[in-house]
């Protein structure tokens, strides 16, 4: 084998592959609901503390559809009440969140949650203020947070409900 076929051997075998993305279909089964609590603090040094319960999706549920969670704690007002909430993944141990958070001013928090079950979890918010005038819209980190979340099990109602 010449230089020049092993070269090109070599060459094609470290191609990149190309990506596939492959979208999730609607839920086989149910994604059971999450209770949490997350202490924050935030850019400037100050504590927020979130609590909340994150419904069950049911099965036939479109994972890319957004729920409502209502949302209490010690924060700003407009971190509280109801806010939207996608779940991104759940499998027995891990289950990952995205809620938004509509801002004052036309901005807007992205909260990314990632629980772990039987341990402490984080959570991230960031802060997106969109473009005015001449200048670009920017994406910020905001707040980083401790959680303590409860893996519920399928079909277990809410405590008083």
């Amino acid at each position: 084998m010449s230089w020049l076929a092993i070269f090109l051997v070599m060459a094609t075998a470290q191609q990149p592959q190309p990506v596939q993305i492959i979208f999730e279909g609607r839920l086989s089964e149910p994604r059971p609901a999450t209770s949490w609590n997350c202490n924050f603090i935030d850019f400037a040094g100050n504590d927020l503390v979130l609590t909340g319960r994150f419904p069950e999706a049911p099965v036939g549920w479109d994972p890319y559809n957004e729920q409502t969670v209502e949302v209490s704690g010690l924060a700003p007002p407009h971190f509280l009440g109801p806010k939207r909430v996608k779940s991104a993944k759940s499998t027995q141990e891990v289950r990952e969140y995205s809620m938004t958070i509509e801002g004052l001013e036309g901005d807007r928090y992205f909260v990314h949650f990632q629980f772990i079950r039987d341990r402490g979890s984080m959570a991230k918010v960031t802060h997106y203020i969109p473009p005015s005038g001449d200048k670009s819209g920017t994406m910020t980190a905001f707040a980083n947070g401790y959680c303590n979340p409860k893996f519920h099990e399928a079909g277990e109602k809410a405590a008083g409900k």
